[in-house]
């Protein structure tokens, strides 16, 4: 185990139980695994396995995988359970954990403790009273039980931070489809805990000088605009080659944020003309699609097949 990035979402089954999270300092993850024996609210363990006690992936899979056993799971399930075992196994104290609420403007961020499976949860009650008072569906409540038990303990504060505030190569991470999932690091030299560590201390600064270092230029991107943005904006260059500067002004000042319009302008004005600005559009193009396979997000080509494909003959 080591301290590693992650984010939770923490929305089981459509119930926003962000309140929870902040009242009792936990992070709850869903998909259960659970074992042949009767629902007992005040004894989460005679009727749920403990993921951080099972000591192998195979074994885990003898269990989800039992045909002897009265509950099935279908193969989506499947998948979640094992991204929580892997999760579990390699999310070490000190961890930082990011509850992402963008429609709130905010993003919360605490350090965890170890996983537990908590036995007699004081919230339960709570939780399928607001799940009726929502309106969602609570026929059954074991199955709602079961996905507020599996959690991580928030030692210290739980801070709020400004959306905005948070690089967006960390936060585009956030749109994948899973519930729970690690956070990667952008390349070698741009960590994500370093980089969470300074935000959590409140030293993190965005630089904004002008400059003409491509470095510099490429990190200021990964900062400003996702992957998705940029890639789409670079494989739609050819297209608009031929069209005067002005159609092209106004296309990037379209879809694009002032931070990018702000360091695309920056590069653009290079004093050395010897760098064609094309030439690095393809390079910052075919390394942000490299970073975006690192982050395990979709993908169509390799570093080195964007470079060769976005090359105009």
């Amino acid at each position: 185990m080591k301290k590693i990035c992650f984010f939770a979402k923490c929305r089981p089954q459509d119930a926003d139980i962000i309140e929870y999270v902040r009242k009792y300092k936990r992070v709850f993850i869903g998909y259960p695994v659970y074992k042949d024996t009767d629902f007992n609210k005040h004894h989460s363990k005679s009727w749920l396995y403990d993921l951080s006690t099972i000591k192998s992936e195979e074994e885990l899979n003898k269990i989800i995988n039992n045909k002897k056993s009265k509950i099935t799971y279908d193969q989506n399930y499947r998948s979640h359970v094992t991204n929580n075992y892997h999760l579990i196994h390699s999310i070490a104290k000190d961890s930082i954990v990011l509850i992402p609420r963008p429609g709130s403007g905010i993003c919360y961020m605490g350090k965890v403790e170890k996983f537990e499976l908590v036995e007699n949860p004081d919230w339960a009650d709570d939780y399928i009273k607001q799940r009726k008072e929502q309106k969602l569906e609570c026929a059954d409540i074991s199955l709602h039980i079961a996905d507020v038990v599996q959690t991580w303990k928030i030692h210290g504060d739980l801070k709020p931070v400004p959306f905005p505030i948070i690089p967006q190569w960390i936060s585009g991470q956030f749109h994948r489809r899973q519930q729970i999932g690690i956070i990667h690091d952008a390349y070698d030299n741009l960590s994500a805990y370093e980089t969470l560590g300074k935000i959590w201390a409140g030293t993190y600064r965005r630089s904004r000088t002008p400059t003409n270092d491509p470095d510099k230029l490429k990190y200021r991107m990964l900062e400003s605009i996702s992957t998705n943005s940029f890639e789409q904006l670079c494989c739609e260059e050819d297209r608009y080659q031929f069209q005067p500067w002005y159609v092209k002004a106004y296309r990037w000042l379209k879809y694009t944020p002032p931070a990018f319009v702000y360091a695309a302008w920056t590069y653009l004005t290079f004093p050395e003309r010897k760098l064609r600005k094309n030439d690095i559009s393809r390079k910052l193009m075919a390394e942000l699609i490299f970073i975006k396979e690192r982050s395990g997000m979709q993908h169509w080509y390799t570093k080195e097949e964007v470079f060769n494909k976005s090359k105009r003959k």
